[in-house]
C-alpha cells in the first residue's frame, strides 16, 4: 500500500487535538511520558481506536506500533522536546525574547514531528485492523482495555496510578458525549 502525504492530517489528529485540549488531559498525559516514560502518541491510539470502532488492540497490534514508532520516537520526537525544554529552563534573563521564538520554532518542529508518528500509526491501523459500529459503553471499555493493555506491554500497569488513569477515561468519556451531541 503506497501512504499519501494527505494522511498527515488525518482524523487521529484532529481526534488527538481536541481530547488533548480537555481538562487535566494534557497534564495527566504529560505524566504519564514524564513518570512512565510512556509514548503519548500510543495512549492518545488507546482513545482514538476505541472512537473509531477498532476492535480491542490486541498485544501484537500494540507490538508492532511500539515498533514502529519506537526509532521515530526516540531519534527524532524525544532529542527534539529535550531541546525545547533545554531553552525554556535556560536560566538567562538575557535575550528573552529571541530564545522564544526560537523555543516556539523548536516546538512547532517537535509537534510536527509528533504529527508524523501519528499519520504512522494512522495509516498502520487503518491497512491492519477493521472498524465497526459500537455503542458508547463498548467504546470506553474497548478504550480502558486498550489503555491497560499498553500499559501491560510496558510492564507499567502496576505502576500507574489507577485515580489517574481513571481520570483519563471520564475524560474520554466526557468527550465522547460532548462529541455526538
Amino acid at each position: 500500500m503506497i501512504h499519501k502525504d494527505s494522511n498527515f492530517n488525518n482524523v487521529f489528529w484532529k481526534f488527538s487535538l481536541e481530547f488533548y485540549d480537555r481538562p487535566k488531559v494534557a497534564s495527566r498525559l504529560i505524566s504519564l511520558q514524564d513518570d512512565l516514560g510512556v509514548n503519548i502518541n500510543l495512549v492518545l491510539c488507546c482513545f482514538w481506536s476505541a472512537d473509531r470502532g477498532f476492535s480491542v488492540l490486541t498485544q501484537q497490534v500494540i507490538s508492532d506500533l511500539n515498533a514502529i514508532v519506537e526509532d521515530w520516537n526516540s531519534l527524532v520526537v524525544k532529542p527534539l522536546r529535550s531541546v525545547r525544554l533545554g531553552i525554556k529552563h535556560w536560566e538567562s534573563g538575557k535575550y528573552e525574547k529571541i530564545r522564544e521564538k526560537i523555543r516556539g520554532k523548536a516546538k512547532d518542529l517537535e509537534l510536527s514531528t509528533e504529527q508524523f508518528e501519528q499519520m504512522i500509526i494512522y495509516d498502520y491501523l487503518n491497512t491492519n485492523t477493521g472498524s465497526s459500529v459500537l455503542s458508547e459503553q463498548d467504546k470506553i471499555e474497548i478504550a480502558k482495555s486498550n489503555l491497560l493493555s499498553y500499559l501491560g506491554f510496558l510492564k507499567l500497569n502496576t505502576r500507574a496510578d489507577p485515580e489517574m488513569l481513571d481520570e483519563l477515561l471520564d475524560s474520554y468519556r466526557e468527550f465522547f458525549k460532548n462529541s455526538i451531541q
